[in-house]
């Protein structure tokens, strides 16, 4: 009883220690003020100010434990963080009551109404702190819900603030509440509140993101893809240039997605990514999102084969004829107008060539299910039209694609498919199946 007087007590002084210093604020306008008077008052305010604070807090932590005791020494704290202004609060993170809060909220967790006055406090003395300890806790639904509700009446209560917590990690820390909470009707509300407040802050976090978890050749890879974007060495990409990132990374994504990925860390509106933001974004996506991972690993290795067999000068790249070679072999029949607009749909550096991820990219798009791929490649070598290959246009057209075949590998290959008939001047539809089965 007498621990609990003297806190109402320190809560009275506290109101009149903040009554003085907001007279004083007053009077050191005036033009009769005097300075030394105005001065020496103040220092002597101050001095008061810190001892209240001292003595309350070291109250507090004496009587953590005491639920009724630390609710009273909990709202004399929260009317002097209230009344006091930042003097108070500035004394407070001085005295350490972010850790004597945050305890007092961990152990009363239970007991709503003294948690919920000791998450407010944390968050009036520093954003930062309450953010922090949210995150620490985030398996502890009580805490969870009622730091966010917490935050939610500070930015209420002063929405400059807002920008405090999209700084202090206040999205972060959302993003993790989410993920383990999503089920739980009154934070996802609380999280969809405090949320829709960050998205009118244009302020950066100044919280890593979470560690990027990539194989160091991976790191490096998208390295130089970020350097060979960024031709001035500014440290950043603009955002038209994040499109031609991904699409050099290999990774498929819709215009959309871009756009999104884009705004994700864009917050200051520059329209600039710098290299953590990549990363962060290329981690994001993850080897799932490449174009490799849209082929089975025996398609990939197929692919991968076909392309260096149609590189005739080896430099990994391949230009319209080769391209158009490729594309026949695989039953397409695109005119050289059709193969250069496919060029230009994924040539990201502009050099009139493909490399192999964007290889990859068209593939994807242009390639014909199987049965439908047979009846175009038999119909690339059927020149005239009668249902049938001739083994003269089937040997031209094959050493047109590749100089690897000799006539005498071709006439073999011929020759193992017959069954049909004996005509070995001929390839029915059925054999050039079976051939090809059989490559």
């Amino acid at each position: 009883l007498e621990a609990a007087g003297r806190a109402q007590a320190l809560r009275r002084e506290a109101a009149a220690c903040a009554k003085e210093i907001e007279r004083l604020d007053i009077e050191e306008k005036a033009p009769w003020a005097k300075p030394d008077d105005i001065s020496r008052r103040q220092s002597a305010c101050a001095e008061r100010c810190s001892a209240i604070v001292a003595e309350t807090i070291e109250m507090l932590r004496a009587w953590t434990r005491h639920g009724e005791m630390a609710k009273e020494l909990l709202g004399a704290l929260v009317c002097m963080a209230d009344v006091g202004g930042d003097e108070f609060r500035l004394e407070m993170d001085r005295r350490g009551l972010g850790m004597a809060a945050g305890a007092v909220a961990d152990v009363w967790a239970s007991r709503p109404e003294v948690a919920r006055l000791a998450l407010r406090l944390l968050g009036m003395v520093s954003v930062e702190l309450l953010i922090s300890h949210i995150t620490e806790a985030i398996q502890e639904g009580t805490i969870v819900c009622l730091g966010v509700a917490a935050l939610n009446q500070l930015t209420r209560d002063d929405p400059r603030l807002i920008d405090d917590v999209a700084e202090q990690g206040g999205r972060e820390m959302l993003d993790e509440v989410d993920q383990n909470w999503a089920s739980e009707r009154m934070i996802s509300l609380q999280s969809l509140n405090l949320r829709r407040k960050l998205r009118k802050s244009s302020v950066k976090s100044l919280r890593p993101k979470k560690p990027v978890e990539l194989a160091a050749d991976d790191v490096v890879r998208i390295r130089g893809c970020f350097d060979a974007i960024d031709e001035d060495q500014s440290g950043s990409i603009e955002a038209e240039e994040l499109a031609v990132a991904f699409q050099l990374m290999g990774i498929k994504a819709t215009r959309q997605e871009i756009f999104e990925a884009l705004a994700e860390v864009d917050l200051d509106g520059s329209g600039k990514v710098e290299w953590p933001e990549f990363l962060y974004l290329m981690s994001r996506y993850g080897t799932s999102m490449t174009i490799e991972a849209q082929f089975t690993r025996e398609r990939l290795a197929e692919l991968r084969e076909v392309f260096s067999a149609f590189d005739a000068n080896g430099d990994s790249t391949l230009s319209v004829k080769e391209l158009g070679l490729v594309m026949r072999s695989v039953g397409l029949c695109p005119t050289d107008m059709e193969i250069q607009g496919m060029i230009n749909e994924v040539d990201a550096d502009q050099s009139g060539r493909i490399e192999f991820p964007e290889f990859l990219y068209l593939m994807s798009r242009k390639v014909a299910d199987p049965e439908n791929q047979h009846r175009l490649a038999f119909q690339f070598f059927d020149e005239e039209r009668d249902d049938c290959i001739q083994r003269k246009i089937f040997i031209r057209k094959m050493q047109e694609l590749s100089s690897e075949f000799s006539i005498e590998d071709l006439d073999e290959m011929i020759f193992q498919a017959k069954f049909e008939n004996a005509d070995l001047d001929t390839l029915t539809y059925k054999e050039f199946i079976k051939m090809m089965m059989r490559s």
